[in-house]
């Protein structure tokens, strides 16, 4: 008689857990942002901005930038007529089949409840 085999069973994926110290929030299109690697000449480039938290950035933009790259970021939301300059440290860069490369970062600094409000 042949002994019948099963399958081993695959273990069970544990869900996700949100590791992220901060919300993070979808940014209109009225909030606008220039990306600029601080060199000396570097040129502002824009970029959407997909989310953004107190702690980070997520950005999509047409220009591939290395990860560990920091970059200097202006940010701004006319209808709230606020504007900020802060500095990203590109923590992944994924290229997307559109040509387009989304970024993620953390901020030098910690955005206050008040400036997320007016990028918001």
């Amino acid at each position: 008689m042949s002994q019948m085999q099963t399958p081993l069973a695959k273990p069970a994926k544990r869900p996700r857990v949100e590791q992220r110290k901060w919300v993070r929030h979808l940014c209109p299109q009225e909030t606008r942002c220039q990306v600029t690697a601080p060199t000396p000449g570097g040129q502002p480039l824009p970029a959407s901005v997909r989310n953004i938290s107190a702690g980070g950035i997520s950005l999509a933009l047409r220009h591939r930038v290395a990860v560990g790259a920091l970059l200097d970021i202006h940010l701004n939301n006319a209808n709230h007529r606020y504007s900020c300059d802060l500095q990203m440290r590109v923590v992944f860069a994924i290229g997307n089949p559109d040509g387009n490369f989304v970024l993620g970062g953390s901020l030098d600094r910690e955005l206050s409840d008040e400036e997320l409000h007016k990028l918001l």
